[in-house]
């Protein structure tokens, strides 16, 4: 078992080993629940998504930023 020590990036290890980072896995998740909400059938996400409440909450621009990455939408 190799142990890393602590000041010591782990980024180049990810890299050679194709191990994404936490945000960019945040990233991704958020990507694919936002289409599979878009996409679905079910009668109370939809009626949901219909509603200005979702894009009034405080915590839209937060999803909009983490999906994103970018700091001027907030």
């Amino acid at each position: 078992m190799h142990f890393i020590p602590k000041n010591v990036s782990v980024r180049p290890q990810q890299v050679d080993q194709c191990v994404r980072t936490f945000d960019a896995l945040l990233r991704n998740n958020l990507y694919r629940f936002s289409k599979r909400c878009a996409s679905s059938f079910n009668f109370f996400i939809r009626s949901f998504q219909m509603f200005d409440a979702v894009y009034e909450s405080s915590l839209f621009p937060k999803h909009l930023m983490l999906l994103y990455n970018d700091d001027h939408l907030h």
